[in-house]
Parts: C-alpha cells; structure tokens; sequence
C-alpha cells in the first residue's frame, strides 16, 4: 500500500526467524545507479536493480511489443493508400502524356518506370527524414526518459533500417502496380483528349 513500517529487528525476527537479509536503498535525485552499485559492492554487499512494479516486465514488453507492431501494420497501410492516391493523382495530371506513351507503344513496364520515378520522389527523402529524425532526435529523448528505469539502446541498428527500406520498397511497388493496373484497364483514346 506504499506504507512503510520502522519494526526492531528483535521483533521481525521473533516473528520470521528466516527473514531474508535485504536493504532497499533509494537514491536522491541526480544520484548515479552506476556509482552507487559500485559503492555498495565495494562495501561486500550483493546488488540487484529493482524491477518495480512490473516485475520482470516481460509481460508489459510483451503486450507493449504488440501494440507497436500493430501501429507499425497501421501506419504502413495508411502509408501504401496515401502513395497510392498520390500517383494515382500524378497520374490524372499526366494522362495525356501516359496516354501519347501507350499509344505509340509503351506498355505496362514503362509506365511503371515513370511513376516508379514519381513514387522514388517521395520515399527518397521520406526513409531520409525517418532515420535522422529517429536516430538525432527521438532516439536520444527516449533513451533520457528511460535512463532511470532500463538499460535500452534505442537508436535504430542496420538490420531495423533495412527493415524500414524494405517496407517502403514494398509500399512503392504495390502503389505502382495498383496505378498501373488502372491506367492499363481504361481506354488509350480517354487520355487524349
């Protein structure tokens, strides 16, 4: 109940002859873990952090591991339909120019590399933004946040970035190809005129 309770050793003991021998310390404010933890062991005592009111956390990691995937899932479908709409519109604005393409013989594939050139130009400096922002800013703000109750890298490692690029490799491709799918099933003569 968050109660503390000053009780002689003489009368704890009497009471739980086993009582395991703990000492709780708490820090003042701006007191470092690191050179308390080495104080105290240099004292002889062993040292464990407290694992608060989560206990081993495994459980709140779990469940918090879940929901970030499931905004990652969302966001990449939010993502996937407003790149779509953008070449969807980019390619309402060119139709006459898609339109003297496929009628002097391009098919599907060189539209796909001209708006695959529209979709770069957007995802280019977006994965640029997303890893600077993170690593400079959002990282580094969390990390300090955390700092008193988990050791954490936050910062982004290679294999996290790659797995961005890729989502957004994919989200591009599926974007292309659903707008190309819709130019190639209406009529050459509709973007002529």
């Amino acid at each position: 109940d968050g109660r503390i309770a000053f009780v002689p050793e003489r009368a704890l003991l009497r009471a739980e002859p086993d009582a395991p021998e703990k000492l709780a310390v708490v820090l003042a404010p701006g007191a470092g873990t690191k050179a308390a933890t080495a104080e105290l062991e240099g004292l002889g005592a062993s040292v464990t952090t407290s694992t608060g009111v989560a206990g081993g956390g495994k459980a709140l990691v779990d469940a918090l591991r879940g929901l970030l995937l499931t905004i990652a899932v969302v966001d990449g479908l939010v993502c996937l339909y407003m790149l779509t709409q953008a070449l969807a519109l980019t390619a309402g604005e060119r139709r006459s120019a898609i339109a003297v393409l496929r009628a002097c013989g391009a098919g599907a594939r060189s539209i796909r590399v001209l708006l695959t050139g529209a979709a770069l130009a957007v995802l280019v400096p977006a994965a640029v933004v997303a890893v600077l922002l993170e690593r400079l800013v959002l990282g580094p703000a969390v990390s300090r946040l955390a700092q008193g109750y988990a050791t954490l890298s936050l910062a982004a490692d290679g294999v996290e970035i790659a797995i961005l690029l890729l989502g957004l490799v994919l989200i591009g491709a599926l974007a292309v190809w659903w707008v190309v799918r819709r130019i190639g099933a209406g009529p050459i003569a509709g973007g002529l005129g």
